[in-house]
């Protein structure tokens, strides 16, 4: 990788994502595994809501540009799934605990 940032990826599922989720689940996770150039994956899981149950996913990304974050997000399986009603992507400044810490 060149120069690189992090980024914080929120999303949201849409209501009824629960079984969604669970049935698109591979998929999703061998789109995460398969990381593209120039992009990894630091931190990710699913944001809980009070009842233990999946709202969200939270994802720290490396990246060169906030552009590659956006692109690889939209093609993850989840949202042609309609896991994620959407997502939000804000640049990352990851002050502890850093991987190169």
């Amino acid at each position: 990788m060149t120069q690189t940032m992090y980024f914080a990826v929120m999303t949201r599922d849409n209501p009824d994502a629960g079984d969604k989720r669970q049935k698109h689940y591979p998929e999703h996770r061998a789109h995460l595994d398969a990381q593209p150039d120039g992009l990894a994956i630091r931190i990710s899981g699913p944001l809980l809501g009070e009842n233990g149950k999946p709202v969200g996913s939270l994802l720290i990304i490396e990246a060169e540009t906030i552009g590659q974050v956006r692109k690889y997000i939209n093609s993850d399986p989840y949202i042609d799934a309609g896991v994620w009603s959407g997502f939000s992507v804000n640049a990352y400044d990851w002050r502890r605990g850093r991987p190169e810490d």
